[in-house]
């Protein structure tokens, strides 16, 4: 596998990007996409090559190859990688499996690729093998990777699974998940080939297994003949066993104190970027990052869904999503409405979105506002969730996975964390997406430190079994000023889009 290395990285375009996006994009650095088709071009000296591909040292396509070591080139890249997908559901253990198919498209309006990188440089191009640490496993036909988790903690697996599927493009990927993931990832582009529902797995999946389904599982497994299967989710007390015997030539993943080892593995520890720790894993394999955002692919369906709904935004829509499972994340309901009335003041369309089981705390929201907003629980699938945030000019949410998701589809975010949480789960970029910290540690209701159950030898005590909102001390000024900000800066984005028409 090959990549482009060019010196210089100016700015990248990224999936969920519409045309303001993209068209802004260029301020940095000749944008070589052809908006109207699905092309590859490098522009060297004045040439082209269109739907190309790197090979060695040039770019071959349809016209005569390109030496992308052209020395004193002005040169600018835009790699797109279109390829036919196919992800299939099934459940393991059953006699067949049922599938679904698409192949992937990407639309003027509704540019969803894989990773497209801008680079510019003035001087040498190269192309070179994607190094790294750890030894490629050879002949990999099959990878199998163990992530049956919740919504952000699949969108922080995303730069790993590119990663991995960049290093081993001829290899299927089978993402060992959950019920949701085969709802949403059928018949979705992406770097997900295929998913396996897993069945009940005590400190893995929650719930009640039928008799003799672990048992059928493993032996699906064992003749599915995977040669690496990934450890992916938690220290792997429970998870560890359950990738060894998936019978692959190869397991890696993560290890903590009290798991089993593993053919290759990285110590588990509690405080570390999610995003990192995912391609540390993919890297005991030799997968190189390719991307450190998550980027989650859209489809036409997600779109049409919201709109269904909600229908299309007539002016800049923001979504305030108030909701968490873990209460200790929410923000209080009449601050979210301070936040709400200026967005309203300043022209947006304000949403307040949330889960069935949250249709109170939504209604408290919109009965707090002075301003018209309109509540929305339980109406869209993930799909169209990602199809609704995908529109939006920005989304103020808790940390929960709605908020990793629109950032995910390309959209600004306000985030409101707890500072144990802003270290595993915010995005380090800050144009786009602002973090505000909450520095309380001690229990509101009882000032035991709460942080001393994983730091057994420090005194101050063990924590607390309270569950008040922790994020109280972040102040609805501050979350204003950010919002405010975001939406201005859409604004403008927007403003330039128009110019380049």
């Amino acid at each position: 596998m090959l990549r482009l290395e060019c010196s210089g990285l100016i700015g990248c375009a990224r999936p969920g990007w519409g045309r303001a996006r993209i068209a802004r994009a260029e301020q940095f650095g000749h944008l070589a996409q052809r908006l109207g088709g699905l092309v590859l071009r490098i522009l060297a000296f004045g040439e082209s090559v269109e739907d190309g591909e790197l090979v060695g040292r040039q770019v071959r396509g349809h016209g005569r190859p390109v030496d992308v070591n052209a020395g004193q080139a002005l040169l600018s890249v835009v790699l797109i990688h279109v390829v036919e997908k196919r992800v299939q559901s099934h459940s393991c253990g059953l006699p067949a499996r049922t599938a679904a198919k698409r192949t992937g498209r990407f639309m003027i309006d509704k540019i969803r690729v894989p990773p497209v990188y801008l680079r510019r440089s003035v001087g040498t191009a190269r192309a070179v093998p994607a190094a790294t640490g750890f030894d490629l496993v050879p002949d990999v036909r099959k990878i199998a990777l163990l992530r049956p988790s919740a919504l952000g903690d699949y969108v922080f697996t995303l730069p790993a699974l590119y990663a991995l599927k960049a290093t081993y493009p001829d290899a299927e990927v089978t993402l060992l998940g959950a019920p949701w993931h085969a709802r949403v990832l059928s018949g979705r582009p992406g770097p997900v080939d295929y998913v396996a529902v897993i069945p009940p797995v005590p400190g893995v999946l929650g719930g009640d297994s039928a008799p003799g389904e672990l048992d059928a599982f493993r032996r699906w497994s064992a003749g599915e003949g995977f040669d690496i299967a990934l450890q992916m989710h938690g220290g792997g007390r429970n998870s560890n066993p359950l990738v060894g015997s998936l019978g692959a030539r190869v397991t890696a993943g993560l290890r903590a104190a009290d798991a089993p080892p593993l053919d290759r593995w990285v110590p588990y520890v509690y405080y570390q970027p999610e995003v990192f720790r995912m391609l540390e894993v993919v890297g005991l394999v030799g997968a190189e990052p390719v991307a450190h955002t998550p980027m989650f692919e859209l489809t036409a369906d997600d779109v049409a869904q919201a709109r269904a709904v909600l229908g299309p935004p007539a002016r800049p829509r923001v979504v305030l999503h108030p909701g968490a499972s873990d209460r200790r994340r929410r923000w209080p309901a009449e601050r979210f409405a301070v936040v709400g009335d200026a967005l309203a003041a300043a022209g947006a369309e304000v949403l307040v979105t949330g889960i069935k089981a949250e249709r109170e705390l939504v209604d408290e929201v919109c009965g707090r506002m002075r301003h018209p907003a309109r509540p929305s629980v339980g109406e869209l699938t993930i799909a169209g969730l990602a199809g609704l945030l995908s529109e939006c000019a920005l989304v103020v949410s808790n940390d929960t996975g709605p908020l990793h998701l629109a950032a995910a589809v390309g959209t600004r975010t306000v985030g409101l964390f707890w500072i144990g949480n802003m270290i595993n789960a915010a995005l380090p970029e800050r144009g786009r997406h602002r973090p505000l910290i909450s520095w309380t540690i001690h229990c509101p209701e009882c000032g035991l430190d709460c942080t001393r159950d994983i730091y057994p030898a420090r005194t101050g005590g063990t924590g607390c079994r309270h569950a008040p909102s922790f994020i109280v001390d972040i102040p609805a000024v501050e979350v204003e000023a950010e919002a405010l900000d975001l939406l201005a800066a859409c604004r403008e984005e927007e403003a330039l889009a128009r110019a380049y028409k």
